[in-house]
């Protein structure tokens, strides 16, 4: 059986912050191996991006980004990265679903 995948939306809180340093801590903080958690999309411009991780690690990567020791905002949770990036990177305009899309 395939492993199931959660995609972590989140935005930068601070100008230059190094993306992979923060998935380091969230690692530390979790007691798990950096390949466990990955960034997968990450736009520097808007400072939003994507994580990958298991669906049982998805909890606790919320709680940690939740907390606010870290320096980056929880924007959500999805199952796909194409929900995700609709849902949480596009701009707000492109979220609406035209008349008749599937769900």
């Amino acid at each position: 059986m395939r492993p199931r995948k959660r995609y972590v939306a989140f935005e930068v809180e601070e100008g230059k912050l190094d993306v992979h340093r923060v998935v380091a801590s969230i690692c530390r903080e979790l007691g798990v191996e950096p390949a466990e958690v990955k960034v997968v999309l990450y736009e520097a411009a808007s400072g939003r991006g994507l994580l990958l991780c298991g669906h049982h690690l998805a909890g606790e990567v919320k709680r940690i980004l939740l907390q606010g020791r870290i320096p980056v905002r929880l924007l959500g949770v999805s199952g796909t990265i194409r929900a995700a990036k609709r849902k949480f990177l596009a701009p707000p305009a492109a979220r609406e679903r035209p008349v008749g899309s599937r769900r």
